[in-house]
């Protein structure tokens, strides 16, 4: 089997086993199983899958073009992230994160590796995966260090040095491009930086500046990806006819959601620094809100690939309105949260299913 065909197994097995998870995840939350809920949803949701979509991304991004051991190596990233889940589900949670950790360092050498030759915004995308794998591994190692259990602040440390730098990796690229600007890739690598060191900063219990710096990281990711010109890039999507139409509005739509959930998740961390909003509170207006919508923006283009499912193309904003509407809910009303939350990830399943 070729690097690449490995790396769409991998893909598709590591996309399946976190969708496992997910629901196994909300279903420990509506029972009120918060230390399970913890632990599936940090390495399943916040680890497992992004990372087996960052494999088949870094691989349709190298195209052979940089050496075929970094897909490679993204792969055995992925197999270390399916097995820290394993560990987490069996209670293992320190084993759960030395693995992570080991997944991160394969995932940023895997993925810087397979940048060479890769010139341009795809290339600079491909070091921003690698930059998130790197602070993956500097979470993981922040959290061991601190001995931290699971719950509220490991899921915000993981959160902050993983998945925001993976979005803002992505978004720097997708977006300018899809609309046919330049990407500020100095403003992306900002954001990165910022964020995966409130990440760490926050896995070693320095809560409050982790949040503060993971929230200075979200301008440069507007910035990054030129978000100020939304109202043009919607007027573009809307005067697209056809199925290629609706796909450019709800990609379009989802990125004024996800600045929506931006400016939710910094207006958590002001609540959070005056000691209005705790730490799940400041956590689950990054997951539900601004994490999720960007899982829902690209689920339609990456996971029927992945998954090798027809693609449905149900376009509508509908996921993008229950997640916002989750995060909202949260500080008031954890229920509600996780029945808003379940209908958006249905609904954003439905888009493509």
């Amino acid at each position: 089997m070729t690097g690449v065909g490995l790396a769409a197994e991998a893909s598709a097995l590591g996309v399946s086993a976190a969708a496992v998870l997910l629901v196994a995840a909300l279903a420990a939350a509506w029972l009120s199983l918060f230390y399970v809920h913890m632990s599936l949803m940090l390495f399943g949701a916040l680890v497992l899958f992004p990372f087996s979509v960052a494999v088949a991304y870094v691989a349709s991004g190298a195209r052979g073009r940089g050496p075929g051991w970094g897909v490679a190596l993204m792969s055995a990233g992925e197999a270390a992230a399916l097995l820290a889940a394993g560990a987490a589900a069996a209670g293992w949670w320190r084993l759960g994160l030395v693995l992570a950790g080991a997944a991160g360092l394969l995932g940023c050498v895997g993925a810087a590796s397979s940048s060479l030759g890769v010139t341009g915004s795809p290339g600079w995308s491909l070091r921003g995966v690698a930059a998130a794998g790197c602070g993956l591994s500097a979470a993981s190692a922040a959290l061991l260090a601190s001995g931290a259990a699971p719950g509220p602040v490991a899921g915000l440390s993981v959160a902050l040095g993983y998945d925001l730098p993976l979005i803002y990796a992505v978004t720097a690229h997708s977006v300018p491009m899809t609309f046919r600007r330049r990407p500020r890739w100095a403003a992306a690598f900002a954001g990165m930086l910022a964020s995966a060191a409130g990440g760490a900063l926050a896995g070693l219990g320095f809560v409050a500046p982790g949040a503060a710096l993971g929230a200075a990281g979200l301008p440069f990711y507007a910035a990054s990806a030129r978000l100020e010109e939304l109202p043009g890039y919607l007027r573009e999507a809307s005067r697209r006819p056809g199925a290629a139409g609706a796909g450019l509005r709800y990609f379009a739509i989802g990125h004024a959601a996800s600045l929506a959930a931006a400016v939710l998740a910094a207006a958590y961390t002001l609540l959070y620094a005056a000691g209005a909003c705790d730490t799940p509170c400041l956590l689950h207006g990054y997951t539900l809100g601004f994490i999720s919508i960007h899982v829902w923006i690209h689920a339609p283009m990456m996971l029927p690939v992945i998954l090798r499912v027809r693609h449905r193309r149900r376009y509508n904003p509908l996921p993008y309105l229950l997640a916002l509407l989750a995060a909202l809910a949260f500080p008031a009303s954890g229920p509600a949260a996780l029945a808003l939350y379940a209908a958006s990830a249905a609904a954003a399943a439905l888009v493509f299913l």
